[in-house]
């Protein structure tokens, strides 16, 4: 259901207010690069220092890699780099930065058993269009220290609402999914909830986060119910050893991290508790009025459990958010309630073994939507139970294999009071009870190979979809990386069919929803200058079921084009600068129309300088040309009860809102001290407090119209404690 979006950006300012960017002014770096024997760089190389390995990073596509060393006496310290198949000799800072902070790795003549069970990646990792460690999101100004607004910075994001959704290259966001630890997180964002849309931040905190990969085009088939992209965000598996305080206009957070013994040789523990409350913001902002009142808590708790090679998992996290807006729908104008109530559980078991792997993962999802506007007064329950299971076998360094199987099982309960008629929400107008219960699951099994010839990678991936009442399903994919000698041009092409339920239909029926996709991507890197294009093109078959005045089986075709840049300019400021291109057509019966979020450009341009010693000034710009929408065009009178029948143009999304720019800034300082350290930092989105067009509204008898806008001209400040 359609409602308002003035709202939409304010909990992006909550992310902001949380851990934000400002981290890294108040952190010293160690950056360098790993090479081999023959100057090829070693992506995805463990660099740790010997004397306090919980500081490490792992290396990227070009062999950079940053430490953050808080305060770290890491001159009397060694770095130690570990690779499979490469000697791991510890190497003194003096000798690092003698050689230009370049380590140069010898081979070993390591056996594969000790190479497998020493590191493990993403068993197709090679083929994500963009792999994001914990350190860049917090040092990301767009991310604003979140891991799904981290995406909105990359031109794979075609997301126009100010949201945190990820909706990937033209997709809608039920065609990708966000994983984590291997398993599906229904509601990944805050207040994404039917007739409550502000989504601007994840439901996750990054202090668990150890990095997440995107797959923006052709996902691998072993993820459970995905036919467009895929977010797979994997939590610490190392202990952060310390303890953080955050404060702000809006409320606090505390998370902390500490081992079971004085390494984490036996694994760790974690927790994250957060309280928000949106009235300080308001009173130093007048431009949200329309939240009446906003709260949330958050708690998490995470034990992660090492026995010799096996690890073991265990999550939980409560998440409970009630709201208060103003919010139009048709002619109404009214105050929208809510009271939600999200908690995930999820264990994952990890055991490997001679050259194997098996993986199992398990979790429980819960949510209990409470809402109330006009006359529609509803009560949601949603039950989530998720396995899978699988096993990797590696024959040979080049040659792997991955099997296995998922289960999903979804129920859904819905009682109380709907409008009887879809245009009259008025508190006096008549509604009608509804009491729906259905339940749905279904069942995967997949198999992978994944090949080596030189420098080109081969994937291979088919998976066959059963359950009892429909038709079983066949998805495919096929993908092919190029990697040149010198490291610095890679080519992806990859293909798929795939097969998924829109598990977030507001009939409850789970609708089956394809798509056939293929891309080719073309990225060019060197220590200072990185280039990356694409070409898209997709054909989505799925059921149209609201924000557009017709209903039924479409057909959505999407060709989509990139291209991003990004510059070192000095050791102190860096450039990065987007653009897009987004044709996408639907059709429905004999109708047949341009998409709402159909784009000729969407610009993304982000400035940013940052000093150890001095502030870290961050400014990011977006440009792109509104969304399109279908205008009422007259009305009649329903005499029975007294409101007006809206009649929309026959031309589907014929009309365009205003062009959307944003213009946003940040400012942080770090300060020391012998027991802690912290950081402040303010800044203001929408600069030139831009009236961009969000949604329009109109009248009693639709004669007349206006919009509401999204984030106006915001303020915002606070400060985060580390403690040593």
């Amino acid at each position: 259901m359609k409602r308002e979006k003035t709202n939409n950006h304010i909990i992006l300012l909550l992310i902001i207010l949380s851990i934000s960017h400002v981290c890294k002014s108040q952190q010293n770096t160690v950056r360098g690069y790993v090479i081999d024997s023959d100057k090829k760089a070693m992506e995805e190389a463990i660099v740790y220092f010997k004397n306090n390995p919980i500081l490490y990073d792992i290396t990227d596509s070009i062999g950079f890699f940053e430490l953050s060393i808080n305060g770290y006496d890491y001159i009397n310290d060694s770095l130690v780099v570990s690779f499979l198949g490469y000697k791991k000799t510890p190497l003194s800072y003096t000798q690092f930065s003698d050689n230009k902070n370049v380590i140069v790795l010898e081979k070993d003549n390591m056996t594969l058993q000790e190479v497998v069970v020493f590191f493990n990646k993403s068993f197709v990792s090679d083929f994500s269009t963009s792999s994001i460690q914990q350190l860049e999101i917090y040092t990301n100004p767009v991310a604003q220290a979140d891991p799904l607004n981290a995406i909105q910075s990359l031109p794979v994001s075609t997301n126009t609402l100010e949201s945190a959704a990820p909706m990937l290259r033209g997709s809608p966001a039920q065609f990708s999914r966000v994983f984590l630890n291997g398993v599906p997180i229904y509601y990944p964002t805050k207040g994404n909830l039917l007739n409550n849309t502000i989504a601007s931040s994840s439901i996750f905190s990054t202090s668990l986060i150890r990095e997440e990969e995107i797959y923006a085009s052709n996902p691998p088939v072993y993820y459970g119910n995905v036919s467009g992209g895929v977010v797979d965000m994997r939590l610490n598996n190392k202990t952060q050893n310390k303890k953080t305080l955050f404060l702000s206009l809006i409320g606090g957070s505390f998370s902390m991290s500490a081992p079971y013994s004085k390494t984490d040789e036996n694994g760790f523990f974690e927790t994250y508790l957060n309280y928000t409350n949106l009235n300080p913001l308001k009173v130093l902002n007048k431009t949200i009025p329309d939240v009446n009142h906003y709260s949330s808590y958050d708690c998490v708790v995470r034990n992660y459990i090492k026995s010799g090679r096996a690890t073991l998992s265990l999550y939980t996290s409560i998440y409970n958010e009630k709201g208060n807006y103003v919010s139009s729908l048709y002619s109404y104008k009214g105050d929208y309630r809510s009271n939600n109530l999200f908690n995930n559980n999820i264990i994952n078991y990890y055991l490997p073994f001679d050259r194997n792997i098996i993986e199992t993962n398990l979790s429980s999802s819960y949510l209990n939507n409470s809402m109330n506007y006009g006359n529609m007064n509803l009560d949601k329950k949603n039950h989530f139970i998720y396995a899978s299971m699988g096993i990797s076998r590696f024959f040979t360094k080049k040659m792997q294999i991955k099997l296995g199987g998922n289960y999903e099982f979804v129920n859904a309960n819905i009682k109380g009071l709907i409008p009887l008629y879809y245009y009259s929400y008025y508190p006096n107008t008549p509604n009608e009870k509804i009491n729906v219960e259905n339940s749905f699951n279904k069942s995967d099994i997949f198999f992978l190979l994944k090949n080596e010839f030189g420098n080109i990678t081969s994937n291979i991936g088919v998976k066959y979809t059963f359950n009892r009442n429909e038709k079983s399903n066949f998805s495919y994919q096929l993908n092919f990386k190029y990697l040149s000698s010198n490291s610095k041009n890679k080519f992806l092409f990859s293909i798929g069919k795939y097969y998924s339920h829109d598990f977030m239909s507001e009939s409850y029926i789970y609708p089956l929803q394809s798509c056939f996709q293929y891309t080719f991507e073309y990225i060019y890197f060197t220590q200072k200058f990185q280039l990356q294009t694409a070409f898209y093109k997709k054909h989505e078959n799925y059921y149209q079921e609201q924000n557009l005045p017709i209903k039924g089986e479409a057909d959505r075709d999407i060709m989509g084009m990139e291209l991003m840049v990004k510059l070192q300019v000095s050791k102190y400021i860096s450039l990065q600068l987007s653009n897009l291109y987004l044709d996408s057509k639907i059709r429905i019966g004999n109708e047949g129309f341009t998409s709402f979020d159909n784009l000729k450009y969407f610009i993304k341009t982000t400035l940013y300088y940052d000093h150890p010693k001095s502030v870290g000034i961050s400014a990011n710009f977006f440009l792109r040309p509104g969304a399109y929408y279908t205008p009422i065009i007259n009305s009649s009178i329903n005499e029975n009860i007294g409101v007006y029948i809206p009649t929309y143009s026959s031309a589907i999304n014929s009309a365009q809102y205003n062009r959307y720019s944003a213009l946003n800034l940040n400012v942080s300082k770090g300060f020391k001290k012998k027991r802690f350290s912290y950081s402040v930092f303010c800044g203001v989105n929408n600069i030139l407090d831009k009236k961009n067009e969000n949604q329009i509204y109109y009248n009693i008898d639709y004669k007349k119209k206006d919009y509401n806008y999204f984030t106006r001209r915001t303020f915002f400040a606070g400060c985060i404690i580390h403690f040593k």
